[in-house]
């Protein structure tokens, strides 16, 4: 008992030595939604104009799913071995490269690669959000943190498609711009989250 006790207390004591890490998880929930739906859209319509086949295109979809499922519980473990804040940084930054990849080689077999490891990322990302945003919650404030996250989350989803249009910029456009912003997420999550 006295254990966890101590436990909770160092927590809540690295907690106060930084800003308050709402932000940092609503912006790292945003852009990992905002990737996931930016990559499905975006990637279908690369490998379409390629001549990629249909049944194809769907099954470079799955694959990202299969990552994730994989992913969940992998990432469970990560947090235990690394902490919470180890494990969203390193799945931010390991989307921001692979998206970056994505763009710079089209390659079928290739992408296959990317996307199954993209989901593994993602789901560290979504499982360590999860994680925080309730970890960081109290009786208080829970109703209301849960709300801005769902929101931010879809929002994200929702403005995944216009990744679309900035084809007409490139094929690495879309991709380089996610990449980005994921990098910058997980600066904010590396300076703004609390070691937990």
């Amino acid at each position: 008992m006295n254990d966890v006790t101590e436990i909770s207390m160092t927590e809540k004591e690295n907690t106060q030595k930084y800003l308050n890490p709402l932000p940092a998880i609503l912006a790292a929930i945003f852009t990992g939604g905002l990737g996931f739906g930016i990559v499905l859209p975006v990637s279908s319509v690369v490998l379409e104009n390629i001549g990629i086949s249909t049944p194809l295109i769907g099954l470079t979809a799955t694959i990202m799913f299969a990552g994730i499922a994989i992913g969940g519980p992998l990432s469970g473990r990560m947090i235990e071995l690394f902490g919470i804040k180890r494990t969203l940084t390193g799945g931010l930054l390991c989307n921001a490269l692979l998206m970056v990849c994505l763009g710079l080689y089209i390659s079928l077999p290739f992408w296959f690669t990317v996307r199954f490891v993209m989901g593994i990322a993602f789901a560290s990302v979504f499982t360590s959000c999860e994680t925080l945003i309730n970890r960081v919650s109290n009786d208080q404030n829970r109703g209301r943190n849960l709300g801005l996250y769902a929101f931010a989350f879809s929002l994200s989803l929702m403005l995944g498609p216009a990744g679309i249009w900035l084809l007409k910029f490139g094929t690495l456009t879309p991709f380089a711009i996610t990449g980005i912003i994921s990098f910058s997420a997980a600066l904010i999550s590396y300076f703004m989250l609390p070691s937990l």
